[in-house]
């Protein structure tokens, strides 16, 4: 995500994911809420859904996932 906002829905182009040793991905296959953008604390959080895919052919269906995540001052760049 290049320049999210709080209140924004995006559509998440790829995503992986690790469950119970299981290798899991997605492509254009759900969406992510942004419900919180705090530069000066570093914080984006929200929420998303998602359908991830194996190559065995199990799909593991998340529809209401949430994060709070604590971002590095390195990815923080105010666009003007």
């Amino acid at each position: 995500m290049l320049n999210p906002e709080e209140g924004e829905v995006s559509t998440l182009s790829r995503a992986f994911f690790f469950y119970d040793g299981v290798e899991y991905y997605a492509q254009n296959a759900g969406e992510i809420f942004f419900t919180r953008l705090d530069t000066a604390n570093r914080i984006l959080s929200g929420r998303f859904a998602i359908d991830l895919f194996c190559s065995e052919g199990s799909v593991l269906q998340i529809t209401e996932g949430r994060f709070d995540v604590r971002m590095r001052e390195e990815d923080i760049k105010v666009i003007e």
